[in-house]
């Protein structure tokens, strides 16, 4: 028993003595590596002269000109389809054309309709001349026949109180006297005949009546014909669509053979046949940030880059700045329409990515350092400047910036060194915070 304790307290001493001499080791070596650690070496740069270029930077799309929609007014079967996507046409080219066989019956449907109509007028203008030719004729007749009547009456008239005077004096016979009597009634007779036919005339004029109103019908079914007719060839000429505008085909979304629905009938706007763009000017739509929008003015430059030709650059210009920003995601961007002027735009095609650096001010031979010398500190920008005493703190004013190099206003001339602030992660840069931009 005493011997499994006295073994017990050696192996006790034995671990806390390696313990100890561990301990002294792990010192040993980071003093040693403490000893040849080398010193942070930092970097300095020169105050220059040079020019700088502020640039906002958007994100964008290419976006022709203009976009036409392509439709057609009539409905049916598409017969005849000769432009491809990519191909260029010229205003008033044929785009396509559907089977007008239904339209071109119409068409020979309303012609027949109108010469039949035209038949009728005809006839009816025919009808009224003649019956007012009659209506004449019997006018002078009647009058004739009346004045004739009203004379012959007059005459027996007399001759009939003459005569009865005659017989009273008994100078005449019975017989005479009674047989001018019987004269005088017969042209009495005659005088009412002749003008109870002048009162016929009265229902032939009112005939003329009916007549000039089948003649106003008559014009009013050749103008709605008329009418028809021109609704007919305007159908006939609706089932082939013609480019509105010299352009470029960008889409095609039907094929020969396929049935379309019409434009104006359909209540979901009817087929889209194509899409003719005008390719003679280009734009870019940027999405200007909120932030930056301020400065951007229409005439400013700016250089554009496409993806698709990663080793091409576009030249251009503001042309308009929306002027209603658009919320994404909680972000506001606003659209600025840069038109592309270089020689080299036709490489580019409607919806291509593109990224945009506006230029929106510029300094020539200006004192300039990289932006990662200036830091903020006490609410006022500083530079550490290298003197030949050491380190010198300067305020300092700064201009512009083109996100690598800064202006310097005042606090410091070109040749100056200042030394560039490294951050807490190791990286040279800003180690007092970003700059917000610049100070005036």
């Amino acid at each position: 028993m005493f011997e499994g304790l006295f073994g017990r307290l050696v192996l006790k001493k034995l671990i806390l003595l390696l313990l100890v001499i561990a301990a002294l080791g792990g010192g040993v070596y980071w003093y040693k590596n403490r000893a040849v650690e080398k010193p942070v070496e930092e970097k300095t740069a020169v105050a220059a002269i040079s020019d700088i270029v502020e640039k906002v930077t958007a994100s964008g799309t290419i976006d022709p000109n203009l976009d036409v929609e392509i439709k057609c007014k009539a409905s049916g079967e598409i017969v005849e389809l000769p432009v491809e996507v990519g191909d260029s046409v010229k205003k008033g080219q044929l785009l396509m054309r559907l089977d007008p066989e239904d339209e071109e019956n119409s068409l020979k449907k309303a012609k027949a309709n109108l010469r039949s109509a035209e038949a009728e007028l005809r006839m009816a203008e025919k009808t009224l001349e003649v019956s007012q030719k009659n209506l004449v004729a019997d006018r002078e007749n009647s009058a004739a026949k009346v004045k004739s009547a009203e004379t012959s009456y007059s005459d027996a008239k007399t001759k009939a109180k003459r005569n009865q005077e005659l017989y009273a004096k008994a100078l005449i016979s019975k017989e005479e006297m009674e047989t001018s009597l019987n004269g005088e009634a017969t042209a009495l007779a005659a005088l009412e005949a002749a003008k109870s036919s002048a009162l016929t005339l009265e229902a032939k004029e009112r005939a003329l009546e009916i007549d000039a109103q089948k003649i106003e019908s008559a014009r009013a079914a050749v103008e709605n014909y008329t009418l028809a007719l021109e609704q007919a060839q305007l159908k006939v000429k609706e089932t082939s669509v013609y480019s509105p505008l010299d352009g470029v085909v960008t889409q095609r979304g039907v094929q020969k053979g396929q049935i379309i629905s019409s434009a104006t009938s359909n209540v979901g706007g009817g087929t889209t046949i194509m899409v003719v763009s005008d390719l003679g000017r280009i734009f870019v739509l940027a999405s200007v940030d909120e932030s930056d929008i301020g400065v951007v003015k229409a005439g400013q430059k700016a250089v554009i880059k496409a993806d698709a030709y990663p080793k091409e650059l576009f030249m251009g210009e503001v042309q308009r700045i929306a002027p209603r920003g658009t919320v994404n995601s909680n972000v506001v961007t606003f659209e600025v329409k840069i038109e592309i002027g270089s020689p080299n735009k036709n490489l580019l095609k409607p919806q291509m990515t593109t990224t945009s650096e506006i230029m929106t001010e510029s300094r020539k031979n200006v004192v300039a350092v990289p932006s990662d010398c200036v830091y903020r500190s006490n609410g006022g920008e500083m530079v550490t400047v290298l003197t030949a005493s050491g380190k010198e703190e300067r305020a300092v004013k700064t201009g512009i910036g083109d996100g690598q190099n800064i202006q310097i206003v005042s606090g410091l001339s070109a040749g100056e060194k200042v030394f560039v602030q490294k951050a807490k992660n190791g990286n040279w840069s800003n180690n007092r915070g970003p700059m917000p931009g610049p100070l005036h």
